[in-house]
Formats: C-alpha cells, sequence, structure tokens
C-alpha cells in the first residue's frame, strides 16, 4: 500500500482511516519507498499502478455489486444484522466493533483512491545488483 504523494490537509483523515481500518502503521509515500529502495543499493525494475483496469482507476470500476446489488447495500444489511448478533449474543462481544474499524478502513481506501493519494496494489520490482 502507497500513498501516490504527500497529503494535503483535508486527505489526511483517509489517510487515518486506511491505516486505522487495515490495521497496518504507517504508509510510505511512492516517493518515499523509491527513495528508499535505491538508498538499500536496489535498482528500479518496474514500478506501475497494477490496480488501473483498463485504464479506470479500481476506485471507479463498476465492479461494487455483488448478486446486482450495491455494496452499499449490503454494508447496511451486515450492520444491522451483526448488530442484532451481538445484541442477541449470537455473534462474540466486539464483533460490531471490528466491522465498524473494518468499514472505516473501507472507506478510507476508497475515498483516498477516489481524490487519487491512494493506491493498495502499486507493482514494484526491483533488483539487487550483483556487483
Amino acid at each position: 500500500m502507497y500513498m501516490l504523494h504527500h497529503l494535503m490537509p483535508s486527505s489526511c483523515l483517509w489517510s487515518v482511516d486506511i491505516q486505522e481500518g487495515n490495521g497496518v502503521p504507517d504508509i510510505s509515500t511512492l516517493p518515499e519507498a523509491l527513495a528508499a529502495a535505491r538508498q538499500a543499493g536496489f535498482q528500479v525494475v518496474d514500478s506501475r499502478d497494477r490496480a488501473m483496469v483498463h485504464g479506470v482507476p479500481w476506485c471507479m470500476s463498476r465492479a461494487w455489486t455483488f448478486l446486482g446489488i450495491k455494496i452499499t447495500v449490503w454494508k447496511w444489511i451486515t450492520h444491522v444484522l451483526l448488530y442484532l448478533m451481538e445484541t442477541l449474543r449470537l455473534a462474540p462481544r466486539g464483533s460490531f466493533g471490528v466491522y465498524r474499524m473494518m468499514i472505516m478502513g473501507i472507506n478510507g481506501v476508497i475515498a483516498g483512491g477516489t481524490e487519487g493519494i491512494f493506491t493498495p496494489m502499486h507493482l514494484l520490482v526491483l533488483r539487487k545488483p550483483t556487483d
């Protein structure tokens, strides 16, 4: 996971949501990752965003449906069912809190992708020189 560039102050909230919701301690920017690789002695062979789908960013894809129903509807259904299951003690206590944390991560990733500051699948192919 990389941030594509340094964040604008309005985008910092999405960075926090991505980090907390996905359980990652820190997300590097792409220039920071490239600089670290070069400093460690690696040569950059390839660097590209693998999350682009036919030239369309992954967050704009029409694949956000399941069984013909939008993902937002599924999130609402899951929200209600998990809350009821935890209230009725059919799910372990804390399940709803974990669900909310994961939704925060999903929303942060999608918002970061929509703003063009985040990609979940940037490919870096590095080579260690043999000399």
